[in-house]
């Protein structure tokens, strides 16, 4: 595509997209100011293919299929303010869960986690992000 990143650029400017790098401060920055929030419903999964977990419209083939902790992202990621809270939060549960301090108990390791599945979800329009409650970037939607 020509002028590819003079349109990436711009639309960076607008606040319409953003490049964030899993592992460093300002992932855990980014995941403080937005909300992952889900679309379509949850159509889980079938004996042809008892391993992914479908999520699309009721009656109509999956629009995408994913693995189960994709979907449980999907799934509960909505119910907290924003997507660090529900990193904590899934992390929390992990470990309640299984008692252990493995990589699913850590918030951080969640973090990782939650921007590959964010990748798969958003890109498919099984959710999006938008703006957290009371982040200082919620006045940027009121514009």
């Amino acid at each position: 595509m020509p002028d590819a990143a003079a349109i990436l650029d711009s639309l960076a400017d607008l606040g319409l997209i953003a490049e964030v790098i899993p592992g460093t401060a300002q992932a855990r920055e980014f995941a403080g100011f937005y909300r992952l929030q889900s679309l379509l419903i949850g159509l889980g999964n079938s004996p042809e293919d008892p391993v992914l977990d479908g999520i699309g419209l009721a009656g109509m083939p999956p629009v995408v299929k994913v693995r189960p902790r994709v979907f449980e992202i999907w799934e509960w990621a909505h119910l907290w303010p924003s997507v660090w809270s529900a990193c904590e939060g899934l992390a929390w549960v992990a470990g309640e869960a299984d008692g252990t301090h493995s990589d699913q108990a850590d918030p951080v390791k969640v973090l990782d986690v939650m921007f590959e599945a964010m990748r798969t979800l958003i890109s498919r329009n099984a959710a999006y992000l938008d703006v957290a409650p009371n982040s200082p970037g919620e006045s940027r939607s009121a514009r």
